[in-house]
C-alpha cells in the first residue's frame, strides 16, 4: 500500500444518496422548504486516500445526526490499519471527538473554523497569520470565579451536555492539549487544522499535504456514484437498497485494487506522469467478471486507458441538486 511517512492517510466524510421515494418511510423522508418531499440516505465512509479504498462505512438517516458518533464507532471497531491518520472536515470539530481519538491512540487532523469565526479557536488569543502552536485547555463542569475569569484556559460544559470523559457524578475536569496550525491557502485566506501529530515528525508542509489529500475522498464518492453506478438502484425496499450500496462499495474496492496492481510505464518524453483511467478500467473489469475478456487482455486494456496527472489544478466546485433516477428512465 501507498503510505505517507509510514502511515495510511484515511479521510472521514459523508455523502447524500438519493433513493426511490417512499412517503411511508419517515427515516429517509426529506423536504426542503416548499419543494416536493424526497427520500435520502447519508453515507459516512472511512476512505484510504492514497490507495483509493473504502475501508469502513456507516449508513445514516437523511437527518445526518450521527457523523461524529459514526466516526467514534468506526474508531472503536478499528477495522482498518493500526498506523493511520484520520483526516476530517469542519463537521467533526468537537472536543469530545478530540479526546476520544487521543484516549484511543488515534492520530488525527481535523479542519476547524477560522479564528475570526465563532468556532473553538475564536476564544484563544492567536495571531492573524500563519502559525503552528500547541494549546492547552481544561474542560470543566465547574462554574467557579476562576473558570469565569479565565475563558482562554477553561471551557465550561453544562451537566446536560454529554461528554464521555466527564460523566455525571464523575470527574468535573478534563485537561486536553492539541496542536493548532493555520495555513494560508491563498493570499488573505486561511484554513485551520487541529491535530495531535508531533511537530518534530510532521512539519507545516506535511500538514498541508494531509489537508490536500483529504479531497481524494470526494473524488472517491464521485467514482462510486457515477462510474460504479450508485445513482441507479434496482429496488425500492430499503434493505435491498442498502445491499446495493454495499455491492457498489465492494465493486469500487475490487476495481481500485486491480487497477493499482497494473504497472504503468512512464515515458521520459512526456510532460506529465500518467495513471490508469478508473472509468475505463472499471468498464473492462466488469467485462472480465462476466468472462467476456481474459486477465491478460484486461491488463493490456488498463495499460492503454491512461490519463495525465496534472498537479495543482483548482476548479470551483459545481454545486447542484441531485435527483433520483426513476425506474423507467435509468440505464440497465
Amino acid at each position: 500500500p501507498s503510505l505517507l511517512k509510514g502511515y495510511r492517510v484515511l479521510a472521514m466524510d459523508g455523502s447524500d444518496v438519493n433513493i426511490p421515494f417512499d412517503p411511508d418511510d419517515e427515516e429517509t423522508l426529506c423536504q426542503t422548504g416548499s419543494a416536493r418531499p424526497f427520500s435520502q440516505l447519508h453515507l459516512n465512509a472511512l476512505y484510504d486516500c492514497l490507495n483509493d479504498l473504502f475501508l469502513d462505512v456507516s449508513i445514516d438517516s437523511s437527518r445526518k445526526t450521527g457523523e461524529c458518533a459514526a466516526l467514534k464507532r468506526l474508531i472503536r471497531d478499528h477495522r482498518y490499519p493500526a498506523r493511520s491518520i484520520i483526516c476530517a472536515d469542519r463537521g467533526f470539530e468537537n472536543y469530545e471527538l478530540f479526546a476520544f481519538c487521543m484516549e484511543n491512540g488515534q492520530k488525527f487532523v481535523i479542519r476547524c473554523k477560522d479564528i475570526r469565526s465563532n468556532g473553538i479557536l475564536s476564544t484563544f488569543e492567536l495571531p492573524d497569520s500563519e502559525f503552528d502552536q500547541k494549546i492547552k485547555r481544561i474542560l470543566t463542569r465547574k462554574q467557579t470565579n476562576e473558570v469565569k475569569e479565565h475563558p482562554e484556559l477553561y471551557k465550561y460544559f453544562a451537566w446536560n451536555i454529554n461528554f464521555e470523559y466527564m460523566p455525571k457524578g464523575g470527574a468535573e475536569e478534563y485537561p486536553i492539549e492539541f496542536r493548532v496550525v493555520r495555513i494560508e491557502v491563498k493570499k488573505g485566506e486561511y484554513e485551520c487544522l487541529i491535530t495531535n501529530l508531533p511537530p518534530e515528525k510532521f512539519s507545516l508542509d506535511d500538514l498541508k499535504e494531509l489537508y490536500h489529500l483529504r479531497w481524494n475522498e470526494e473524488v472517491g464518492f464521485r467514482k462510486l456514484k457515477y462510474t460504479i453506478g450508485m445513482l441507479d438502484f434496482h429496488s425500492k425496499k430499503r434493505k435491498f437498497i442498502r445491499q446495493e450500496i454495499y455491492g457498489a462499495l465492494t465493486l469500487h474496492n475490487l476495481a481500485a485494487l486491480m487497477i493499482h496492481a497494473v504497472p504503468i510505464e512512464q515515458k521520459k518524453d512526456k510532460k506529465y506522469e500518467y495513471k490508469a483511467n478508473f472509468s475505463i478500467g472499471t468498464t473492462n473489469i466488469k467485462k472480465f467478471l462476466k468472462r467476456k475478456i481474459g486477465a491478460r487482455e484486461l491488463e493490456e486494456r488498463i495499460k492503454k486507458g491512461l490519463i495525465p496527472i496534472r498537479p495543482d489544478r483548482c476548479y470551483k466546485r459545481n454545486m447542484r441538486a441531485q435527483r433520483v433516477h426513476a425506474f423507467q428512465h435509468r440505464p440497465a
